[in-house]
């Protein structure tokens, strides 16, 4: 019997334009076998045909020795018992159809972002978002280095405000921050040489000192005149020596848990004379190290986003090694002196569990200069811009916009 009833439903599915080829509307018939049990409504079909003859014969002409036999169907109502065999074949049949496509397209998405191409989606990604605040990207040649850099189109509108990233990171950094800033500033955000767009020559160094005075010939080919500062880690370091050494140029400056004067040893100093350096990435692992190390709550970037963050390290790792070769052999830099002159309104400020330079350090800054305000962060790590975007944002908000008020003396925050 259901080796039968397995035989009639291949043959009318392979046979289904004939079949209807023999069907007319409101027509009530049924199918029997000579051994078939009324199981499960399978043994009446409901069909629509001119006449049981014509329907015999077009159903012996394929199928003359299955054994069926086509008889007026005699339960009322016919059809309530039954299911219509080609409506549920034709219906599997679309559901694999759209199941093999589904499986199809998803095989063929994941092998295009296991590729070259999650790379352009990253780069989509963060296009859309700085074009999403007014940022666009643009370029400016000094000497034989390219510098990459964002400006949003607020220039003799709104007071520039120039942001300055650290070791191993980008301009990227500075988007979770900047979008609560966008509508306030002339935003300038650049790749530091060596980082990120910007380009690199390795025959130049890269400590403090000179990357300051790149930044400065930077801020001089934009005709920056008069603007905010804000750095961070090593960017900090920059921005520190700046504001000593161009105190002319500057509106205020604001250094975020700033590289440069440490005479408080931290966890990182501590791996890094040990041969281990959580800053340079070689795998998804070392980058989930990394977000997790330097932030006081853990970070997590999802795939592919991570592999790409990854493969660009790895990338410009011999740069990198350079650049971090240049730096520890002048941490200082002479900073020291370059805070002792600062003249401008400036705000130190560090996460309280920052692993990577140790927060101690910020009361240096305001021995060095008491005008200096210092600000101490509670559950914030090494970078409060990614951490606490929206906080950190109306921190420089609200000292910037302060900062050309007569009188304005540091007072240290804990």
């Amino acid at each position: 019997m259901d080796q039968s009833w397995n035989r009639l439903a291949s043959v009318m599915g392979n046979k289904n334009g004939i079949f209807k080829e023999c069907c007319l509307p409101d027509s009530r018939w049924e199918l029997r076998h000579p051994q078939a049990r009324p199981v499960s409504g399978k043994r009446h079909k409901r069909g629509n045909c001119q006449a049981e003859k014509a329907f015999g014969q077009c159903f012996a002409s394929f199928d003359p020795d299955s054994g069926w036999q086509l008889r007026p169907c005699t339960k009322s109502p016919c059809g309530d018992r039954v299911a219509f065999f080609t409506r549920k074949f034709i219906t599997m049949k679309r559901i694999l159809l759209i199941t093999v496509g589904a499986l199809l397209a998803i095989t063929l998405i994941t092998t295009l972002l296991a590729g070259h191409y999650r790379h352009e989606l990253y780069q989509a990604g963060i296009q859309s978002e700085a074009a999403a605040i007014g940022l666009q990207s643009n370029h400016v040649q000094l000497g034989d280095i390219t510098w990459t850099y964002w400006e949003n189109g607020l220039r003799g509108q709104k007071p520039t405000l120039v942001l300055v990233h650290g070791f191993g990171a980008s301009r990227e950094t500075w988007l979770p921050m900047s979008k609560h800033l966008a509508q306030d500033f002339h935003l300038v955000i650049p790749d530091l040489p060596g980082h990120g767009e910007s380009g690199f020559n390795p025959e130049l160094n890269y400590n403090l000192k000179h990357q300051t005075e790149r930044f400065s010939q930077f801020a001089k080919a934009l005709n920056l005149e008069q603007f905010h500062l804000v750095g961070n880690s090593m960017g900090g370091g920059i921005t520190g020596l700046y504001a000593g050494t161009h105190p002319d140029k500057l509106l205020s400056a604001i250094l975020l848990n700033p590289a440069g004067i440490i005479e408080h040893p931290s966890d990182y100093q501590q791996r890094v004379a040990n041969g281990e350096n959580p800053l340079l990435v070689n795998t998804v692992e070392d980058l989930d190290f990394l977000f997790e190390y330097a932030v006081a709550e853990k970070i997590t970037i999802h795939w592919p986003f991570n592999q790409v963050m990854v493969d660009r390290a790895v990338t410009k790792r011999p740069i990198m090694n350079k650049v971090f070769a240049d730096l520890t052999a002048d941490p200082e830099a002479n900073i020291k002196a370059a805070v002792e002159q600062i003249r401008v309104p400036t705000l130190v400020v560090w996460g309280k569990e920052d692993r990577i330079i140790a927060p101690e350090n910020a009361a240096l800054y305001q021995q060095l200069n008491p005008t200096i305000e210092i600000k101490l962060l509670d559950q914030v790590g090494h970078i409060p811009m990614v951490e606490i975007p929206a906080a950190c944002a109306d921190m420089v908000l609200n000292f910037t916009t302060t900062a050309s008020l007569p009188g304005r003396q540091g007072a240290s925050e804990s």
